[in-house]
């Protein structure tokens, strides 16, 4: 096993990773109107962009698995796109917060880390009904790991 050295090592890089990313494509968000042009530079930050709505430019767009995850930050603000942006407003305002929780350097919960708690939610769901005994936890159970910390990039 590596030391735990070298993972945190590899959080803070990610963690660097993630505030450039999100200063770079906040400046390119806020000198636009609209989302013409945002697809490559999305991309090139590991961001999914879906096909662009009829007769608009807006698309949807999944942030990575490894960056905040948009619904703890800002879906939640929302009745519908509450797991991904599908405006420019809504882009900007989940880039600002990441950058917010950065300078504050709070615990967050990454996109993959809230795929893995829904998918273990439906794994538990198949297996208790498979169980006679609800009750008693098995040995091995997995335990979500806390929320990583995003750090100010100096």
């Amino acid at each position: 096993e590596a030391p735990a050295a070298d993972d945190a090592d590899d959080d803070d890089a990610e963690q660097s990773t993630v505030v450039t990313g999100a200063r770079e494509l906040l400046s390119k968000v806020l000198s636009r109107q609209d989302m013409r042009g945002l697809r490559g530079p999305l991309a090139q930050h590991r961001f999914r962009c879906g096909p662009a709505v009829t007769s608009s430019y807006a698309f949807e767009i999944s942030v990575p698995g490894s960056w905040p995850c948009y619904r703890d930050l800002v879906g939640n603000e929302y009745q519908a796109n509450t797991e991904m942006a599908r405006s420019l407003p809504q882009l900007k305002r989940y880039l600002e917060a990441v950058l917010r929780l950065a300078a504050d350097d709070e615990r967050v919960r990454t996109e993959d880390e809230r795929r893995a708690e829904i998918a273990s939610v439906g794994a538990a769901g198949s297996r208790k009904a498979d169980d006679t005994d609800d009750d008693e936890e098995e040995e091995g159970d997995d335990v979500s790991p806390p929320p990583r910390t995003l750090r100010r990039c100096t």
